[in-house]
C-alpha cells in the first residue's frame, strides 16, 4: 500500500525488542505501520493538539530518516573512492579497508566501519614485495646479478620495448612469485609506469640456486 504497510514476522521480533514492555499488550497479528505519506495523510485528518505534536515528530523522523539516507550513500561513495586510492597505493584486504575508513572518517567525521559494528576488523600483514635491488641488498649482490640469476632460475625472461630498452617480464613459473606494481609513474602514452617485483620466498629460491652453483664447481 502506498500509505501504510503490515510489518513482517521479522521487524516484529525487532520490535519486541526494543519495546519489552509491550510484549505481552501486542496483538498476535502483525501489526501495520504508515509510510512517510500515509504519515502525512494523518496528519492531515487528525487535528487534535497531542496529534499535531505526533504529526510534527513522525514527519521531522522521517526528514531525519532520508538526511541519513543520503548521507550514507555520501560516506559510501567516498569510502569506495579512498578504498581504490589504498589498493593502488598497493594496501591489500583488511589493511586496504582500514585504511579508507579513517581516511572517510577525517573527511565526514563518521567512520564506515563503526557505522557498519565492524569494530574488530584487524589489519592482516601485507606481503613483502621486494626489487631486484632490494633483493641484491639481502643476497649481498648487485641487483644486475639478481636479474641474471632470476633469469637463470626460469622466473623471469628478457624483452625489448618500443625504444629497444631491455625489460624483464617473470615467465610462466615466476608469475607465482611476482607482481607488477605501479609506480605512480606514466609513459608519455598515459599508460602507468609498473615495475615487477618479488615475493620474499625467492631469495630462498636464488640461495638454493647458488648453492647448486657453487656444488657443481
Amino acid at each position: 500500500m502506498d500509505f501504510c504497510f503490515q510489518l513482517s514476522d521479522e521487524e516484529v521480533t525487532i520490535l519486541r525488542s526494543q519495546f519489552a514492555t509491550a510484549i505481552s499488550n501486542m496483538s498476535r497479528t502483525n501489526p501495520y505501520a504508515f509510510t512517510r505519506e500515509g504519515a502525512n495523510m494523518l496528519s492531515t485528518v487528525l487535528h487534535t493538539d497531542i496529534a499535531i505534536e505526533r504529526s510534527i515528530q513522525i514527519i521531522r523522523a522521517f526528514s531525519e530518516m532520508e538526511r541519513l539516507k543520503y548521507g550514507l550513500i555520501e560516506i559510501a561513495d567516498q569510502f569506495d573512492a579512498c578504498k581504490r586510492m589504498a589498493e593502488i597505493s598497493g594496501l591489500k584486504g583488511n589493511q586496504a579497508i582500514l585504511t579508507a575508513s579513517t581516511l572517510v572518517k577525517k573527511l565526514t567525521g563518521y567512520d564506515p566501519l563503526e557505522i557498519l559494528g565492524q569494530k574488530q576488523l584487524t589489519s592482516v600483514p601485507q606481503e613483502l614485495h621486494l626489487s631486484p635491488t632490494d633483493i641484491g641488498k639481502i643476497l649481498e649482490i648487485s641487483s644486475q646479478k639478481v636479474n641474471k640469476q632470476l633469469e637463470e632460475a626460469k622466473l623471469q625472461e628478457s624483452f625489448r620495448d618500443a625504444k629497444d630498452k631491455k625489460c624483464w617480464k617473470p615467465t610462466a613459473k615466476g608469475k607465482a612469485f611476482s607482481v607488477l606494481k605501479d609506480t605512480n609513474k606514466k609513459h608519455k602514452d598515459r599508460r602507468p609506469v609498473q615495475q615487477l617485483m618479488w615475493l620474499e620466498n625467492v631469495v630462498a629460491i636464488l640461495k638454493g640456486c647458488e648453492k647448486q652453483t657453487e656444488f657443481t664447481f
